[in-house]
Parts: C-alpha cells; sequence; structure tokens
C-alpha cells in the first residue's frame, strides 16, 4: 500500500499517485492511463464513483464522489511506462465525518 486519502463529506475529492524515483527510473514517464480501480471494503451503502481521471508523466489523479461518513475504499491506480513496465499505487481511501 502506498499511502492514505481522507475525502470530506459530500463534494469531490482528487486522488493523487505519485509515481517519482526511485519508482521510475532515469528518463522513464508515465505514457498510459490504464485506470484506477475502487475497491469496497466495507460494503458501503453509498458508493464512491470515479468522475474523471488525469495521466501525468510521473503522477495520476483521479476525482472521486460519493460516500458517507466512515466509508472505506482500496484505491489503486495502474499506468504503463516509457519502458513499457505496468506499475501500480494503491491507497486507502476513507470518508470523514
Amino acid at each position: 500500500m502506498s499511502g492514505y486519502f481522507l475525502k470530506p463529506l459530500g463534494g469531490d475529492y482528487v486522488c493523487d499517485a505519485q509515481f517519482s524515483p526511485p519508482i521510475l527510473h532515469a528518463g522513464e514517464v508515465l505514457t498510459d492511463h490504464l485506470g484506477w480501480s475502487v475497491d469496497d471494503v466495507r460494503r458501503a451503502e453509498d458508493g464512491l464513483i470515479i468522475i474523471g481521471q488525469c495521466l501525468y508523466p510521473s503522477r495520476a489523479t483521479a476525482t472521486v464522489t460519493g460516500g458517507t461518513t466512515g466509508d472505506i475504499f482500496m484505491m489503486t491506480a495502474r499506468v504503463r511506462t516509457s519502458f513499457d513496465r505496468v506499475l501500480r499505487r494503491s491507497y486507502v481511501l476513507r470518508v470523514a465525518g
């Protein structure tokens, strides 16, 4: 697991997955966004929805909405690099109250 996000209740939240060195090798950049996935850890009533995704040379972001206080989700970003490697970073996301 790579980290932890704390999403405020209501509104949208941007999850930011960093793929900086040593994860990326010298001269390597992210080239393809293979998508984010959301796994509902505690079977929340109001799920988390990905409403946008962006890819940058060394990071991937996902904008999410939804969830209720105390919900816990596992977020995973998958990307392909200029060296044709597939990388993933996973984060726990909890909805604050």
